[in-house]
């Protein structure tokens, strides 16, 4: 989820084949089809994706759109005269065919998340999941290249970035950071390997999770982070070496801060967490 740039006060939302836009009481489908999955390009609304896992806005008029199981990024573009009708076109790589992180022309195989680098903000970061790789995309020239590699983070999803640069990134069971000046990607919480997930609050390394997805920054050294299969909100405090439970919450997937509320994404709705009244507790 984000503001939508577009519609300010709206907030911009996928319904896993489509994309949306809402003021809380009204929605409206901006581009793709909420029942109908599939690959199509042209007018939005009768563009077809498979699964919309992330996007991010590089202008209030062009949105980039992760289409996981099309392996591909795409973009919705609102054009201007003399064609007023938004418009979906291949963004990077080959919409259909996935690849490894070192073909060429630049191939994806089941990219999941984007977002802007916070040290370059012409550079767009990648998670491509499969390939266990954070991809780099020029905004402009739409040149790909790779970040990091590592087997640590196959499967990887979502990914949070602090001021500095260093990444935060979630597989199933395990938070991994990825270090910006020596690319070093060394695991922060849970466990690395893809089998025997649980729920444990403890030291980051002795926690528990199961099925990880999004993660934000909420403070200097704190994570909140999505905990699906779990059903929980866990809060990550990284400086005190601990990892508690912040809520119980069904299946949460996606989060997004705004006004002291905390957006909550699940599945075919969207939560609202409030902070107590006088307090700040969501950046």
């Amino acid at each position: 989820m984000e503001a939508d740039e577009y519609s300010p006060g709206n907030i911009l939302y996928t319904n896993r084949h489509s994309l949306s836009t809402t003021d809380g009481v009204n929605s409206q489908i901006l581009a793709g089809n909420a029942t109908v999955r599939g690959y199509k390009e042209g007018r939005a609304q009768s563009a077809l994706f498979r699964t919309i896992t992330g996007f991010t806005q590089i202008s209030p008029k062009r949105i980039i759109i992760v289409d996981k199981e099309n392996h591909c990024l795409r973009l919705l573009e609102y054009p201007t005269y003399p064609v007023f009708v938004p418009l979906t076109f291949v963004f990077s790589g080959q919409c259909q065919r996935s690849g490894s992180w070192n073909e060429r022309p630049a191939l994806y195989s089941y990219p999941w998340s984007i977002v802007k680098d916070k040290l370059n903000t012409r550079r767009l970061l990648v998670t491509d999941s499969d390939n266990g790789a954070i991809r780099t995309v020029d905004s402009q020239t739409r040149a790909v290249g790779t970040f990091v590699k590592s087997r640590s983070i196959i499967n990887v999803k979502y990914l949070a970035q602090e001021k500095s640069g260093d990444m935060y990134v979630t597989v199933k069971y395990a938070i991994f950071r990825i270090t910006y000046s020596d690319k070093k990607v060394t695991l922060l919480s849970g466990k690395a390997t893809n089998s025997g997930g649980g729920y444990r609050d403890s030291n980051l390394l002795k926690s528990l999770y199961y099925e990880l997805y999004d993660l934000m920054f909420i403070g200097p050294d704190t994570l909140i982070v999505t905990d699906a299969w779990n059903s929980r909100l866990r809060l990550v405090d990284i400086k005190s070496d601990k990892v508690t439970t912040l809520a119980t919450v069904s299946a949460p997937y996606s989060l997004f801060p705004a006004n002291n509320i905390l957006y909550l994404g699940q599945k075919q709705k969207i939560q609202q967490i409030k902070c107590k009244s006088g307090t700040s507790c969501f950046l």
